[in-house]
């Protein structure tokens, strides 16, 4: 997995979780926090929401949508 964009939000133990993962497999990823901004992020909120995107943490891999931690796990064990 090549450039690995996680999007997370304070107090989420699977964003915790998956940060681990990764690290544990020595993969170099990027990590964007919605409760770190103000208004800056409001078009990346937007764009979960129409994209069917519910939950953090949203991980994307060369701008592909993989999943959140659960589906992370299952294509790293």
């Amino acid at each position: 997995m090549d450039n690995i964009v996680m999007i997370t939000q304070d107090n989420c133990k699977f964003c915790k979780k998956a940060g681990k993962l990764l690290t544990s497999k020595a993969l170099d990823y990027t990590t964007i926090n919605l409760s770190d901004t103000l208004d800056p992020n409001q078009d990346l909120k937007l764009f979960l929401r129409t994209s069917g995107i519910k939950t953090v943490p949203a991980i994307f891999s060369q701008g592909v949508y993989l999943g959140g931690y659960t589906e992370l796990k299952g294509r790293l064990l």
